[in-house]
């Protein structure tokens, strides 16, 4: 069997699919029917002649290639097609004529598009069919530009969910975007409370009196030190916040690892008290930052449990 693509005027042919998906953009496809395919649980022949519009040419001989972008909801688009960029304001629709060289044909032109939402808001989605359509809620797309397409994003506003949990006495009060926002008691579950898309949430654990704070956990779990820096929209992957308190008189060890890397325990005397000594491992690509709490400084550290004890091993990315 042979078929011919014959594009209509003003349009091109970008490809084929299926049975002739090897021709590329040669108009012509020929292929024996002895060979079979199942689309869809039915055996058949299938394939299918792909056209969009063909790059215009302009009164001065350069051709380019147009594209139209359609921004809703509170939030703009920049893009850059080829060789020009620009901004793309909510609420419009742009229309881009992006030059194009013989080189580039029938390729077309690499593209690439950051949505960037308001305050308060988040990509909703884009559109369902064409450019970027399998990129969700991402905030970036990457594609190739051929002549004709719409590039559709929509914005909207967006919450996420705050859960915070105090174990033990006494209390976690946060703030959102500098503004104080609430305070969770002792031995609590708070929430979930709706935090804008976009914020920057800090949380700061004050235990009560002969209480000492002996970690974060969940969102906040590389956190050293009584106060948690929640950067935005990183709620979306983990909604709850946890922090643990214990009575100062009891023997306790506590032993927190912000980043990556692990804290090598060996017990030197079994006691009572116990006597502890604490070595930092970094993972590869990564170097251990110091130590805080009841352990200080590079080396490693001799701790004696006759009380609660608390110790806090930090690692940075190496370089």
């Amino acid at each position: 069997m042979t078929l011919l693509a014959t594009p209509a005027q003003g349009w091109k042919l970008s490809g084929w699919v299926d049975v002739c998906a090897t021709r590329g953009t040669a108009a012509v496809c020929g292929f024996p029917l002895v060979t079979k395919i199942i689309e869809n649980g039915i055996p058949g022949y299938f394939t299918r002649a792909v056209f969009v519009k063909a790059a215009k040419v302009e009164k001065s001989g350069s051709a380019t290639i147009p594209l139209s972008i359609v921004v809703a909801g509170p939030g703009v688009l920049n893009w850059k097609v080829g060789t020009v960029s620009g901004t793309c304001k909510q609420a419009t629709q742009c229309h881009v004529d992006a030059p194009i060289t013989p080189a580039d044909l029938p390729f077309g032109l690499d593209a690439s598009f950051v949505a960037v939402p308001q305050q308060g808001a988040a990509v909703d989605h884009w559109q369902e069919q064409g450019l970027c359509r399998s990129h969700g809620h991402l905030t970036t797309c990457s594609a190739t530009v051929t002549g004709g397409e719409v590039l559709s994003v929509t914005f909207a506003e967006t919450t996420y969910p705050l859960l915070v949990k105090l174990h033990g006495y006494g209390s976690i009060t946060w703030s959102v975007n500098g503004k104080g926002a609430g305070t969770c008691d002792s031995n609590s579950d708070c929430g979930p409370f709706d935090i804008p898309a976009g914020s920057t949430v800090k949380l700061t654990e004050t235990p009560s009196a002969g209480w000492l704070l002996t970690g974060w956990g969940a969102a906040c779990k590389d956190t050293v030190g009584p106060t948690c820096t929640l950067k935005p929209d990183q709620l979306e992957v983990q909604p709850l916040v946890a922090s643990a308190a214990s009575r100062v008189d009891q023997p306790e060890l506590h032993i927190n690892v912000a980043g990556k890397g692990a804290v090598v325990t060996v017990k030197q005397d079994p006691g009572p008290p116990a006597t502890f000594t604490f070595t930092a491992k970094p993972e590869p690509g990564w170097k251990f930052a110091g130590w805080k709490g009841d352990c200080s400084g590079l080396g490693d550290c001799m701790v004696v449990v006759n009380t609660i004890r608390v110790i806090w091993a930090t690692f940075v990315a190496a370089g």
